[in-house]
């Protein structure tokens, strides 16, 4: 099961040792003290260049935060600040509305902001998505620059002067570079070779339209139209990231993945839901960046408002999907409505994501949440994996397993235990058929459990344990059904 031959999965890595299945990492929640709190859903994540502790992040209020980890510090850096921020050369820069505002990185310690005025203006009460280009070093900033026209604009220093950024004189804001097709609207900027690419959706410029398209257009940063555009029938498609020369893009109501690169658009994966019930998901809402490359497999941010479960963090890796992290309380979604925002790969031992718990009749809480890859497990049998639904007999010909036993990598180690359950049909209830762990079995890799009887289709379910604050896991290798 652990090579993707598995229809549905929570809290389970199965992508660091090939074939092998295990428990995954448990994620450390930080909301903050008394004055010093997340007060909304953390939506972009960036990395201080001069403090390896800092890193950034805005919020859905748009205020913008340092945030120190080694000490748990969260710091208002002003108000109302940005909804859009980026580290471009030794500035953090924030967009909101009709303002652009810098500060300089070094030395910061929540520090106060020079806002940039009278650059032709950013205007209007849209997210400016933004874009620090590997290529040309320059800042991309898209949408609303006139209150009529959706533009691309382009922000640099001006060359020979000391730059200041309360001194607009050494700033250059081309809100004139490049105009966007008529009612269309940038959801997204990334690149691709010698191409920035817009991720746009339809606009009266008044209302969004929620038609199903999203158009990708490559300009090559000079043109006064795209060079060429590719067409999804798909809404909302804006969360882009980009890795190995292509494109990784999602965002829709259907969980689907795909790859753009310059010679087309392709769909590589879906996350797994009964999407036939009218639901949808939400990845990432307007301004979140709830995607990014860590460890070699692209994670993606995953909320939920109809049920659909379980939220949080999945991963891909050529072509499957696997859920990897709940947001830390435990809490899948499936009853309160939850909500992932940003998603920020720091390096390849911490990954940090943003989260909203909405509880049904409750309070509402709010978080930064850190994956450490040196940190504790899901205990209590929150990690499992769901076999496909498969036809194994007929209704004159029912078929029985004597056996369900399941190989492990490695025998059960103290605290670590394994129970399988399985279901006939497709809305049933699941049926127990046995727990076995290390306190009652002892070091084992081979454990069997009863068998399934008298059976037209039959869907079996894994689920894995180990103790509170351990860093055990068991190590799944195969299940049988015989």
């Amino acid at each position: 099961m652990a090579d993707g031959a598995f229809a549905k999965s929570q809290n389970v890595d199965i992508f660091s040792q090939e074939g092998i299945a295990r428990i995954n990492y448990l994620p450390v929640a930080y909301s903050g003290s008394a004055g010093n709190a997340v007060t909304d859903l953390p939506t972009q994540f960036e990395i201080d260049p001069y403090n390896a502790n800092i890193i950034y992040f805005c919020d859905n209020s748009r205020d913008v935060y340092s945030f120190n980890t080694s000490t748990n510090t969260v710091t208002k850096i002003g108000t109302n600040k940005g909804n859009q921020i980026k580290v471009w050369n030794d500035y953090l820069i924030a967009i909101r509305d009709s303002s652009i505002g810098a500060i300089n990185c070094y030395g910061l310690a929540g520090g106060s902001w020079s806002t940039i005025t009278g650059l032709n203006g950013v205007a209007g009460d849209y997210e400016h998505y933004i874009l620090s280009s590997s290529k040309d070093g320059k800042i991309y900033i898209a949408n609303n620059f006139t209150n009529t026209t959706f533009k691309i604009a382009t922000l640099v220093e001006v060359a020979g002067k000391v730059f200041t950024p309360s001194d607009n004189t050494t700033w250059t804001l081309s809100a004139t570079a490049f105009a966007l097709p008529e009612r269309w609207k940038a959801t997204g900027l990334s690149e691709i070779g010698r191409y920035i690419v817009v991720a746009m959706k339809y606009t009266t410029q008044i209302v969004d339209r929620e038609i199903p398209q999203t158009m990708f257009g490559f300009w090559d940063r000079s043109a006064t139209t795209f060079d060429y555009m590719l067409t999804q029938s798909e809404y909302g498609l804006g969360n882009i990231v980009s890795m190995n020369e292509g494109l990784y893009v999602t965002g829709g109501s259907q969980g689907n993945i795909y790859q753009i690169t310059e010679s087309g658009l392709s769909k590589i994966a879906q996350i797994p839901f009964d999407y036939d019930s009218g639901n949808s998901i939400l990845i990432g809402s307007i301004g979140e960046h709830s995607i990014d490359w860590w460890n070699d497999r692209l994670v993606i941010g995953v909320s939920s408002e109809d049920g659909l479960y379980p939220a949080g963090i999945y991963s891909m890796r050529n072509g499957v999907i696997c859920h990897e992290f709940l947001q830390p309380d435990g809490d899948d979604g499936s009853v309160n409505d939850i909500y992932i925002g940003g998603v920020m790969s720091r390096n390849v031992n911490e990954l940090y994501f943003g989260w909203k718990r909405v509880v049904s009749g409750g309070a509402t809480t709010y978080g930064i949440a850190k994956v450490s890859t040196s940190g504790y497990r899901f205990p209590s049998y929150t990690s499992y994996l769901e076999s496909g639904f498969y036809p194994v007999g007929a209704i004159d010909q029912k078929k029985s397993f004597n056996n369900v036993k399941v190989q492990l990598a490695r025998p059960l180690q103290t605290g670590e235990g394994v129970r399988i359950k399985y279901r006939k049909n497709i809305n049933d209830s699941w049926t127990t058929l046995g727990t076995q762990d290390y306190t009652t079995n002892g070091a084992v890799s081979s454990l069997s459990f009863p068998g399934i009887h008298n059976v037209e289709n039959v869907q079996v379910r894994i689920e894995l344990t180990t103790g509170a604050s351990s860093s055990n896991t068991p190590y799944i290798l195969a299940v049988y059904l015989i």
